[in-house]
């Protein structure tokens, strides 16, 4: 098991954009590598300086409404975004990556602050499955595709079928999952505690028959937001739906997002009966944090956990 943590191309700041300091960190710090954002890598100055071998995995980019594509004025273009696509698993093929990440799951704006989602899951996936082999037609390379969990409408985990069911629409023979921790936890508000996270975690896993041969890989993390979301969620939705400003609207959605989406290290109870049962072979510390000694201290809070 190779463990990696998450990584930006502007991060590389914090580095002193010395990517030898990056393989550095991870080699004292027992890294086997990280998994990189795609954004902004192709258009970096630093991209053609990328070290071999330190690049496990690469993070796609990522759009919330999926079933809007091409269907209206204002929706995303679908010839665009097969593009974009393309052109990012080429990337990944330059950079030889060991597996890519697509998250797979729909919402607009107001499905997000209400939480009530006018397609099914099942609906969901069929239409990503489909736009999935749209983009990798055509294409050769011989890393993994993993699918990533959340929270809303699409793979959240919960039914075992129709997880299998989109795995089996993707035209691609290496494809499997990239268990999310946190954004598990929100598909529960009931969780409170680490100690609970960790139970309703296992739960959920052991609906699987074999867990350990579809999670390829885990982004660990923890998100415990209930009361942020209880509190929050009608104050946000009520200036959403007063404002005519895009921007705003966009603004409102994204930190009631941030807010959910903690991505915090396990402190106080270890995760690792979670390892241990879906046994990936990449596990990722995937944190977030606006400055590097925060981060740091993330990643080594992590570590003397386990």
């Amino acid at each position: 098991m190779d463990k990696l943590f998450n990584f930006s191309i502007y991060g590389l700041s914090w580095f002193d954009n010395q990517w030898e300091q990056v393989v550095e960190f991870c080699q004292q710090n027992g890294f086997a590598g990280v998994e990189l954002l795609a954004t902004g890598v192709i258009d970096s100055q630093f991209f053609d300086t990328i070290p071999e071998e330190l690049i496990k995995g690469l993070h796609l980019s990522y759009h919330l409404n999926w079933l809007g594509v091409g269907e209206t004025k204002n929706s995303l273009d679908l010839k665009e975004l097969i593009e974009n696509y393309r052109q990012e698993l080429k990337l990944a093929a330059q950079l030889e990556v060991d597996y890519v990440v697509f998250h797979a799951a729909n919402a607009s704006f107001e499905e997000i602050l209400t939480a009530e989602f006018k397609f099914s899951n099942a609906e969901i996936l069929a239409k990503i499955a489909k736009i999935i082999n749209q983009i990798i037609a055509g294409l050769e390379f011989d890393f993994k595709l993993l699918f990533e969990n959340l929270w809303w409408g699409g793979l959240d985990l919960l039914s075992p079928r129709e997880t299998i069911d989109f795995l089996q629409k993707i035209n691609y023979d290496q494809v499997g999952l990239m268990l999310d921790t946190g954004h598990l936890l929100n598909t529960k508000l009931e969780v409170k505690t680490e100690a609970e996270a960790v139970n309703y975690i296992i739960e959920v896993l052991l609906d699987y028959q074999q867990p350990a041969k579809l999670f390829a890989g885990m982004h660990l993390h923890k998100s415990l937001s209930r009361a942020k979301r209880v509190e929050e969620r009608k104050e946000l939705y009520q200036k959403f739906r007063v404002s005519n400003n895009q921007e705003e609207q966009e603004r409102l959605v994204g930190e009631f997002i941030s807010k959910i989406d903690q991505h915090l290290p396990f402190s106080e109870v270890s995760p690792k009966r979670v390892l241990e049962i879906v046994d990936p072979d990449y596990v990722i510390y995937e944190f977030v944090c606006s400055e590097k000694g925060g981060f740091v201290n993330y990643l080594q809070t992590q570590d003397q956990l386990f």
